[in-house]
């Protein structure tokens, strides 16, 4: 501050004189001399501060002649903020070039006058006849990143005041100005985004600024109960809320997203490089928006729950989007975009608990989950819980007496408990949804694009074309804008290494046995495991394993590279399995069992090949790391093919209507599964130990075997599938030639539709029926090759035997030809393939004579000539010679017992002898004690297999609940003796 009355030269004093001034008269002509004095500081700055067109006084200094706009707009500044924090400015300039003590006395002195009146003009605006100092100020606030003395200025406004009222008078009309500019970004790409998230960083990095940030309006709304506030608001009412909103997608359902504009006129690279380039702002947004978040809640006690309450309401009031038919509340919900926001927020809040090792992982406490929670609650500071309504989600297991678990008493929760419970809840809300959105896109995209390739191929007219194709690429616009945001590496890695933690921590809960709230270090699984249900599993809601399940089988579908980058955090997952899958002690819904073995389709190292459902080999590189954890992992392969198999039984009987046609989709996938593991000797090896067990005469007279009951599943599949899948066939084969030959362009178009839709609908059944039946039936083939005896067993030979008959008859038989359809590939038909794994199955179990014996005595199917004619479609695809010269072999065998048959003179046995189910003649008779009725053995064993009930009364009914009756088994066998004497049979 400098006045020149008489000295119009300009003394050059230290550090030099701006080039112009502004002249105060006032202040000048009180003064002695060219000096200002201290004395008269606080009247010259009121002079300078109460002028209202300050440039009318400005002056050249020191000779400076030259015109200068810039100078002249800087010395006079009309807002009296900005002027102040010029000549804070200029004092911390000077205060860098002098080293005189006494000197830098005195810029320290000006700035802290500059601090005090910037305060003044903000506190007191009515002193001065200026606009509001607020909207100066924020526009100062603006520059921070650019101008790090501004950044101290602000601060030292900061430390000055501490007086709440007065920062909150100085600086809320600044965060509502934030949010009015807020409000209108529309692109993440605006350039003034970094300094808004500046300015908001600086609130949060300061304890009082902090407070008044999470305390204003543009933090919430005007307060209503938590249970009035419908989503929505949070997105687009809240300061928060608006940087959540950004994303690559249009945030008008109508509109499509501004990004990726006609895709087909753009080149892969292209695409490639605008998605490159939004991932990186994306990145950015989300490291923002996370230090914001942190700062805030570093600060004090009532600053980390209004974070914690505003999440904790956001994801209440957006309830609705969990709903089977969530888009019909579309207008009351916040979008897609703000939820991943949202979930890479929260994802990044769980970060120091992410290691599936971390001891903070042993501090979360499952009750979590049982405790009522209140919409007034939440309120509350010192709440131990801000998220409503997780006590009434379905647990994963619920207590036998079906006795209500709720928490009357809050126990205390800490913060990694919160975090982590909170999360997983804005998961389910968020990334599961919009993951299940992409996928569902995905097939639509699939469909029109062959609706587009029809239409092209028959013709249509341009129009019809045309509007196929507007409407195809706005589709792909619309996949690639949520590709970019969903499919960001960096989230889809933070929900994998989430979802891992969580699956470790599920494994601990479950080791834990009751004592799961005094969980202190990890422990290791141990076979076998307890069957009791682990009591904090009571508390675990369904949904947190529901959807790591869909996460990592959507990540198999669409980020397969992402699974791989987890590497040994997999073995993890591995043990949850184990322990989890076969269990319905710990997951009593079988539907989400036996999604978790679709999950573990997902996860073990196999690729199915793009042109047909066998098993190809993968470059060990692109799946090392999963196939270390399932090979080296110390339990997997004793126990995991036993889960499997249980499963595989479990699921035949779900209580669900559809039980019947859902076991068949959820085995499809067992099947993989369980092919990786035939071709991994650890994991065989277990599987030839239970098979060992099945055909143990002892084991088998107390209890089914497992594998035993697995493999009767398994036949029972095969015959159904198969059998449909042929008949499916055969009405395609008729649907196609009344189509080819014009039959059908005498119908009415009615009639025309109804066929079409009758062919799509056969078409569809006929292709799902072949996947699965020569998955089954591939399954027996190689299961047979060192498996036999279960196969061999009184219960099973027959089926067996005529059910290859059976088949191989309808493939290779003078029938054949009612299967020949166009297309075949298309519809997974494989009539060779199936002939060569049936000719296995044959030769695998050929060698024992009660086979070969059940097989010649098939009066349904066999005939001397049935292996003839396979031989012929054996050659055809090029089977060895050593293996047709051993099915030839086969046949003789067989024929001989054939002829054997023949021969035997047939004598009908007593009545008494005679089993009442099958009306054959019993050997092991055996009395039903729960109906007293006397069955065969053999008999009665095939029907538990099945079904563990009396088939007389339905009443509960075991192998060890059946009596011999040795009087009657000991007469029958004296007739047979008798009659075998006679030469009878």
């Amino acid at each position: 501050m400098i006045i020149l009355p008489r000295d119009r030269q300009g003394k050059k004093q230290h550090g030099g004189l701006p080039k112009r001034c502004v002249y105060l008269r006032n202040t000048a002509s009180t003064e002695e001399g060219s000096t200002l004095q201290w004395t008269k500081i606080d009247e010259a700055i009121m002079e300078r501060l109460s002028m209202t067109q300050p440039r009318t006084h400005v002056m050249i200094t020191g000779g400076a002649r030259i015109t200068s706009l810039t100078a002249e707009v800087e010395a006079g500044e009309v807002s009296n903020v900005k002027y102040l924090a010029s000549c804070y400015k200029r004092a911390t300039e000077e205060c860098k070039k002098w080293k005189e003590k006494d000197l830098v006395e005195i810029a320290d002195r000006a700035k802290t006058l500059a601090l005090s009146y910037a305060g003044t003009c903000l506190l007191s605006p009515e002193m001065f006849s200026k606009a509001v100092p607020q909207k100066h100020l924020f526009q100062l606030m603006l520059t921070m990143q650019e101008d790090q003395v501004i950044s101290e200025f602000i601060d030292g406004l900061v430390q000055e005041h501490q007086e709440k009222d007065d920062l909150t008078s100085m600086f809320s009309p600044v965060l509502e100005m934030l949010a009015d500019r807020c409000k209108d970004i529309s692109s993440l790409l605006q350039p003034d985004l970094h300094n808004y998230f500046e300015l908001l960083l600086f609130f949060a990095k300061h304890v009082p600024l902090a407070e008044i940030l999470v305390s204003s309006r543009v933090w919430l709304p005007a307060k209503l109960p938590v249970g009035a506030i419908q989503g929505h608001t949070f997105e687009k009412q809240t300061l928060l809320g608006f940087f959540l909103a950004l994303t690559s997608m249009s945030r008008d359902p109508s509109k499509p997203s501004e990004f990726f504009q006609h895709p087909t006129e753009q080149s892969h690279v292209e695409m490639q490089a605008t998605m490159a380039n939004l991932r990186k702002h994306f990145d950015t947004l989300s490291e923002k928006l996370h230090k914001v978040v942190m700062e805030i809640m570093k600060k004090s006690s009532f600053a980390k729950h209004q974070v914690l309450y505003w999440i904790g309401a956001c994801l209440h009031g957006n309830i609705t989007r969990k709903k089977m038919m969530a888009e019909f509340f579309a207008t009351t919900q916040a979008q897609d975009g703000f939820f991943l926001n949202l979930s890479t927020l929260l994802l990044k809040m769980c970060q120091p608990f992410m290691d599936p090792c971390s001891p903070k992982l042993l501090k979360i406490n499952p009750q979590y989950c049982a405790v009522k929670v209140s919409f007034d609650s939440i309120e509350q500071e010192g709440t131990a819980l801000h998220v409503v309504g997780l006590d009434g989600e379905t647990r994963l297991v619920v207590p036998p007496d079906e006795e209500d678990n709720t928490l009357r008493i809050t126990p205390g929760f800490g913060f990694v408990t919160e975090c982590f419970f909170m999360t997983h809840h804005c998961l389910n809300l968020g990334l599961w949804k919009v993951c299940e959105k992409y996928r569902k896109l995905m097939n639509e995209l699939a469909q029109m694009q062959q609706v587009y390739q029809d239409a092209t191929a028959q013709g249509s007219e341009g129009v019809l074309i045309q509007r196929l194709k507007v409407q195809f690429e706005n589709s792909i616009i619309k996949q690639l804008s949520l590709k970019t945001h969903l499919l960001k590496p960096s989230l889809i890695e933070l929900g994998l290494r989430f979802y891992i933690a969580s699956a470790s921590w599920l494994n601990q809960v479950a080791l834990a046995g009751d004592s799961f709230d005094e969980m202190t270090s990890f422990k290791e699984v141990e076979i076998p495991l307890p069957t009791q249900t682990p009591k904090g599993l009571l508390f675990v809601p369904e949904f947190i394993v529901e959807n790591m399940a869909d996460f990592i089988i959507f990540l198999r579908h669409f980020s397969e590279e992402t699974l791989e980058s987890a590497g040994k955090s997999l073995h993890h997952l591995v043990t949850f399995f184990v322990i989890y899958m076969g269990s319905p002690e710990r997951v009593r819904n079988p539907h989400l069992r036996a999604k978790l073995a679709e999950t573990l389709e997902a996860l073990v190292p196999i690729q199915k090949s793009k042109n047909s459902s066998e098993l190809l080999s993968v470059p060990q590189a692109n799946m090392f790391n999963r196939q270390s954890a399932f090979l080296q992992h110390n339990v997997a392969p004793a126990y995991l093919p036993q889960a499997l198999l249980q499963l595989f039984v479990d699921i035949e009987f779900t209580g669900h209507s559809m039980q019947f046609e859902q076991k068949f989709g959820y085995r499809h996938h067992m099947y993989s599964v369980l092919k990786f593991m035939w071709q991994e000797d650890d994991y065989k090896a277990s599987l030839l130990k239970m098979g060992e067990e099945a055909a143990d005469e002892k084991k088998k007279k107390t209890a089914i075997p497992l594998f035993l009951r697995f493999l009767n599943l398994l036949i029972n599949d095969s015959i159904f599938l198969l059998d449909e899948a042929l008949q499916f066939m055969a009405a395609l084969k008729k649907l196609q030639a009344e189509k080819d030959s014009g039959e059908w362009e005498s119908l009415s178009e009615q009639s025309q539709q109804q066929k079409q839709q009758e062919l799509q609908h056969t078409s569809g059944m006929a292709r799902s029926h072949n996947i699965l039946a020569n998955e089954t039936v591939h399954a027996l083939s190689y299961l047979t090759a060192d498996i036999k005896q279960p196969f061999l067993i009184g219960c099973m030979v027959r089926r067996t035997a005529d059910m290859l008959n059976y088949f191989l008859l309808r493939l290779v038989g003078p029938k054949m030809g009612e299967l020949k359809v166009k297309n075949l590939s298309e519809f997974h038909f494989k009539p060779q393939m199936l002939v060569s794994d049936i000719s296995d199955i044959y030769l695998n179990l050929g060698e024992e004579d009660s086979f070969c014996r059940a097989v010649a005595t098939d009066k349904r199917s066999y005939s001397p000539n049935l292996f003839k004619q396979s031989e012929r479609v054996l050659k055809l695809i090029g089977r060895p010679s050593s293996v047709i010269f051993k099915l030839n072999e086969l046949a003789d065998r067989v024929h001989e017992f054939a002829q054997q048959d023949e021969e035997d003179d047939l004598i009908e046995p007593p009545e008494e002898f005679l089993d009442p189910i099958t009306n054959s003649l019993m050997t092991d008779p055996v009395i039903l004690t729960t109906s007293n009725n006397i069955v065969d053995r053999s008999t009665i064993c095939r029907h538990l297999l099945s079904d563990q009930k009396d088939p007389f009364n339905r009443s509960p009914l075991t192998l060890d609940m059946l009596k011999p009756h040795d009087e009657l088994r000991t007469k029958i066998h004296a007739w047979m003796a008798e009659m075998k004497a006679q030469g009878k049979r």
